[in-house]
């Protein structure tokens, strides 16, 4: 492949799904009307129809677009279970949740179309794409594609939290893709939005809330340990064990929402308990912190053609890592919860809620905001020791103010 062929396999210009409602919306956004319902049925089927056999090496490909679709399933739901669970079909193309198909004649690279009837979607690849693009833009692509069936819109470059210049899957008009075989923190707190609903209309904004998941996207601020565990969680499954030192230690993680209209209200929530049953002192509480996003260049009026589905933003991807945000901001803090060995949990007021009778109205928000949890928890043993605490469900939870 030439290097005109790899920049033509980057900029995969998939078609957008309609929405009817503006949602807060990174690779979180509303599913009113996502293709694909993964609320109703996770277990999701797929296929490569007939027009396949026009491509020389569609067996060889094939493979490749198979890991690409089945990469989401590293992300888990609070309980343990996958978020969406990917299995090829050999049934009829009508049976299939999502159909794979290859044309010659369309514009775009990739596109992602809803069928007449049933929790069904199709994506249609352009054929001299498919048969040039390398193994990370077909990994990409279908990713993007498929992500769209299931509801998620698109997001800015540098909207994934989890560091290192990984930019999001849903990113658009941009040269540069998600290279890697696997799904960043992003795409992660998309698919948890999608596959999630709590209580009172709530949905979950924040990546492996239940510490169940393959990837992590945590960190530690005022000192402190932490080590995640497979076993053990409120669910039996999936904890992560947070050693303090007292103060404002804590545990935290951060989610992008690139924002149409403040639409929305947001809480934290989180549990808590210790293991050792002489702990003297141990007590949770968590923390609803933000900061606004601004994205440089993004005039009104300087519209890119490409299809971000919220009002007002036009350029999300000029913002580099750490550059035109707000500090940081503690909103809301819950009441303290006193450990024992059972577990215990607790929830920060939410902001932005009409129906809270202490309302708190969204900060500035300019074109995004970055919305963090933060577990403050600590024990200590009558010496004052720090002890562990075990922590599980951690999480930003997000609700339309008119539900």
């Amino acid at each position: 492949m030439n290097a005109s062929q790899r920049v033509a396999a980057a900029m995969v210009a998939a078609t957008m799904l309609s929405h009817a409602n503006t949602s807060p919306a990174s690779a979180v956004t509303e599913v009113d009307h996502a293709c694909i319902d993964i609320l109703s049925n996770r277990n999701l089927t797929y296929k490569f129809d007939a027009s396949w056999s026009t491509i020389p090496d569609a067996a060889y490909i094939e493979p490749y677009l198979s890991v690409g679709l089945q990469s989401v399933e590293v992300e888990n739901l609070m309980s343990g279970a996958k978020v969406v669970n990917w299995s090829q079909s050999t049934g009829s193309d009508s049976s299939v949740n999502l159909l794979m198909s290859i044309s010659s004649s369309m514009s775009d690279l990739a596109s992602t179309t809803c069928t007449l009837s049933g929790s069904r979607a199709k994506i249609t690849f352009k054929a001299s794409f498919i048969e040039t693009a390398d193994h990370p833009n077909l990994w990409n692509s279908v990713r993007h594609e498929s992500m769209h069936a299931l509801g998620l819109t698109h997001t800015g470059k540098y909207d994934s939290r989890d560091g290192g210049g990984k930019y999001a899957t849903m990113k658009t008009c941009d040269s540069q893709v998600n290279s890697y075989s696997s799904i960043v923190q992003d795409d992660a707190s998309g698919l948890q939005f999608v596959g999630s609903s709590t209580s009172q209309n709530y949905r979950v904004l924040s990546a492996d809330p239940g510490l169940d998941s393959t990837y992590h996207y945590f960190g530690v601020t005022g000192g402190g340990s932490t080590s995640p565990s497979l076993s053990g969680g409120v669910d039996g499954t999936g904890r992560l064990v947070f050693t303090s030192p007292g103060g404002s230690s804590a545990v935290y993680s951060t989610t992008r929402v690139m924002m149409g209209t403040p639409d929305r209200a947001y809480v934290a929530r989180g549990a808590a308990r210790v293991t050792n049953a002489n702990a003297e002192s141990a007590t949770l509480n968590m923390e609803l912190w933000s900061r606004w996003v601004d994205y440089p260049s993004n005039t009104q009026g300087n519209a890119n053609g490409c299809s971000y589905d919220r009002p007002y933003i036009w350029e999300p991807n000029n913002e580099p890592l750490g550059a035109n945000m707000g500090t940081m901001t503690k909103r809301e803090r819950s009441s303290t919860a006193y450990l024992s060995t059972a577990w215990s949990t607790r929830s920060s007021s939410p902001i932005n809620d009409p129906t809270n009778p202490n309302f708190v109205p969204n900060p500035e928000i300019k074109d995004a905001h970055d919305l963090q949890w933060r577990a403050v928890a600590h024990a200590f043993d009558s010496s004052g020791n720090p002890l562990q605490v075990d922590l599980d469900n951690l999480r930003v939870e997000s609700k339309s103010i008119w539900s």
